[in-house]
């Protein structure tokens, strides 16, 4: 059977039945799906620019999701950058640095595969005779320098953050002229308090760097906000939603 290729999201069994999910009318609970997959096919890490949101989805669909929760919506309005962010995006779904890692992890491991494939080999003593040099084998020369390559890239497998760990001066200043709106020095400090905290192999990255830019571009710059132009369709929901309420209670006491 040849290898699906194709990208996937994650959702957990119990999706439907998430306290932010359950209560939502069938278009939004369909549309944030389309939103996680949208971003995954596009590698957006969960921030879409709104002009995309607005053009692809409902201004009553966005503005519910957004008030799914008074703290923690299921996705909010970034002004800064004009984009809405799916909130816990890489909690969930694979990650551009995640693709990264995983991409060198198998590099590695295809590798010394081929190495040890290779160095388990006879070569014929014609060939050996043929690329003798200075009494050692051209193939032998060249299997050593790739051992050699092989080796530091192994060093990159993947460790745990560093106690330690801070970013550089140039990692700083991108992250200041990424995003003007955070405060980096508190970010450092979350960034360090959570993934320690990640049991198992999510604690283990590649990049540390890749994985603290990933960080900057999902975080959150403050509380959760919405369009000015999405007001009125808010309070229209509200106002149906108490409706729909009182059409209940009225045929409960009938």
């Amino acid at each position: 059977m040849a290898k699906d290729k194709r990208l996937y999201m994650t959702f957990p069994n119990d999706f439907w039945m998430h306290p932010k999910i359950a209560p939502l009318t069938v278009e939004a609970k369909w549309a944030f799906v389309e939103m996680n997959g949208y971003s995954r096919m596009q590698d957006l890490d969960g921030r879409i620019p709104a002009v995309m949101m607005h053009r692809m989805w409902a201004s009553d669909v966005v503005v519910e999701l957004c008030a799914s929760h008074a703290d923690r919506p299921l996705m909010f309005h970034d002004e800064a950058a004009d984009e809405y962010v799916i909130r816990d995006y890489a909690a969930h779904q694979q990650t551009t640095a995640d693709r990264e890692e995983m991409s060198a992890k198998r590099s590695v491991s295809g590798k010394l595969g081929a190495n040890k494939r290779w160095n388990g080999k006879p070569m014929a003593s014609a060939m050996a005779n043929e690329w003798q040099t200075d009494g050692k084998g051209m193939a032998e020369t060249e299997t050593e320098t790739e051992t050699e390559k092989i080796k530091r890239v192994s060093a990159t497998r993947g460790t745990r953050l560093p106690a330690d760990w801070m970013p550089s001066e140039a990692l700083t200043e991108w992250a200041r002229g990424e995003r003007a709106d955070l405060d980096i020095g508190r970010q450092v400090a979350a960034f360090k308090d959570y993934w320690p905290a990640q049991a198992g192999a999510r604690g283990v990255k590649v990049s540390w760097d890749l994985t603290f830019r990933s960080w900057i571009r999902n975080a959150r710059s403050g509380p959760p906000s919405r369009p000015a132009k999405d007001v009125r369709a808010l309070t229209l929901i509200e106002q149906g939603r108490a409706m729909d309420e009182a059409v209940l209670r009225r045929e409960l006491t009938a």
